[in-house]
């Protein structure tokens, strides 16, 4: 699970997980922020999210071999 609050995504430690897959929605379209390693977050501003008019943001688990898990979804409120 992760949560999406005030200046930082922050998510649950997976023992499986090599990466993060951390996304942005604008409009329809969605985009790959950052790809993380084993970190439980990132930080990230309003004024960030505001700058790419995201409207959600998504985390997914990476693991070794390159697989992602489906995508945990958060919307963003106004």
């Amino acid at each position: 699970s992760f949560a999406a609050t005030g200046d930082e995504v922050r998510w649950t430690a997976d023992e499986d997980a090599r990466w993060r897959g951390v996304y942005v929605r604008s409009g329809s379209r969605w985009f790959l922020l950052e790809a993380v390693g084993r970190k439980p977050g990132i930080a990230i501003t309003r004024k960030q999210l505001e700058r790419l008019g995201a409207t959600a943001i998504a985390v997914s688990s990476i693991d070794r071999c390159g697989n992602e898990s489906p995508r945990v979804l958060r919307e963003l409120g106004n």
